[in-house]
């Protein structure tokens, strides 16, 4: 129960609704992502690495796209212009699957990434629905049950990004 006089505080719910909206926008793209990761969809080849490009930003700093030919490994597709948004070595073989659209790494440093913000956008959610929910902090005596949950969200699903992170991290070295 609210304590008497205590009302829900608008900006407080439309912070939970950016903060909802952008934790689903960002785990619907994970989630979509995370099967060319793993090589379940999309067409799976290697992309040889012929040339690195660099396109200058604003901010300055260096943005590499790494350009080469990509086969399939049934033999039947072949683009000499695939572009991978990762700066690897010329000659490098990138596994990687191709939608028609995009390539994506097809590593186990990718599927650990993609993992990665899945945790966070869950922690997103976690964080942010009992804000759009209750247009207040939630405290322990009001909320006891929906506070450990709440809780219980946010912290394993942090570690587990950091895990993840880490373990991206540790994996993209080891394969480079």
């Amino acid at each position: 129960m609210r304590p008497p006089g205590v009302r829900p505080r608008w900006g407080t719910r439309l912070a939970g609704l950016l903060v909802v909206l952008i934790s689903l926008f960002g785990g619907a793209y994970g989630v979509r992502s995370l099967p060319y990761a793993l090589g379940w969809a999309g067409t799976h080849g290697t992309l040889t690495v012929e040339w690195k490009s660099c396109s200058r930003g604003s901010r300055g700093g260096c943005n590499w796209t790494s350009e080469g030919i990509f086969q399939s490994d049934d033999g039947k597709v072949l683009d000499n212009r695939a572009q991978l948004d990762s700066g690897y070595e010329i000659g490098q073989k990138v596994p990687v699957s191709w939608d028609r659209h995009t390539y994506y790494t097809a590593n186990w440093s990718a599927v650990l990434g993609w993992f990665t913000g899945l945790c966070l956008a869950l922690f997103g959610l976690s964080l942010g629905a009992p804000a759009l929910v209750y247009g207040m902090r939630l405290n322990i005596y009001d909320h006891p049950r929906l506070r450990r949950w709440v809780t219980l969200w946010m912290r394993t699903s942090l570690w587990s990004a950091l895990a993840f992170g880490v373990g991206a991290l540790i994996l993209d070295k080891s394969l480079a």
